[in-house]
């Protein structure tokens, strides 16, 4: 984590998966006096749940870290779907 001032790690996505390392990951950059940003990936069409059941899972992963760092939403809508194709557009 040299040479830089913050570090943002993915805590969840969906509804049901949590990354194994954010815990990890968060404890060490706070414990590097680092600035911590923690992000959620939302599924855009509801594949696992709806957007309430996603938030519950996300708020319940990064309880832990209200007032240490910052919540980030990742949404892309139909990004995943529009490929290479679209990127060199």
């Amino acid at each position: 984590m040299v040479g830089c001032d913050f570090v943002i790690v993915k805590a969840t996505g969906g509804a049901g998966y949590k990354n194994e390392c954010f815990e990890r990951h968060a404890n060490d950059t706070l414990a590097a006096g680092k600035l911590l940003g923690c992000y959620h990936y939302a599924r855009d069409r509801g594949y696992e749940g709806s957007a309430e059941t996603e938030a519950d899972h996300f708020i319940n992963a990064f309880k832990p870290y209200v007032g240490k760092a910052i919540p980030f939403l990742d949404w892309e809508a139909d990004a995943l779907n529009l490929g290479v194709a679209w990127a060199k557009a």
